[in-house]
């Protein structure tokens, strides 16, 4: 059954577990740790991971491009004032270079040690 926005029943299932598991993770981390978890990007991944593993390697590959590709044109196409203060206020988010080059880094040394 569609609902507002292309949303189906299925999908708006799925997206109120996948939030209640990144809830569930957060209140894990704060009762292990006895204090809030500060940065909610962790607690994504760590409930992400299993069904990005799922990802044959061809296809993680079309995606990683396509998403690459897709924001390098957004923030190339952004207002030079509104880059700046993302700049300033989210670096990685205006040079998304630094969070990709970390990881394909990974791959790289990954690579390397394996062959």
């Amino acid at each position: 059954m569609p609902l507002p926005g292309g949303w189906t029943v299925s999908a708006l299932l799925a997206h109120l577990a996948w939030w209640d598991r990144i809830a569930l993770k957060r209140w894990d981390d704060l009762i292990q740790a006895d204090v809030a978890p500060g940065y909610i990007a962790d607690s994504i991944n760590d409930e992400m991971l299993p069904q990005w593993r799922s990802v044959l390697p061809e296809r993680a590959v079309q995606e990683a491009l396509a998403a690459a590709e897709a924001v390098d044109a957004r923030i190339a196409s952004a207002p030079a004032d509104l880059a700046a203060r993302v700049g300033r206020e989210w670096p990685r988010m205006l040079d998304r270079g630094l969070h990709r080059n970390e990881h394909l880094d990974e791959i790289d040394r990954a690579d390397r040690s394996s062959g």
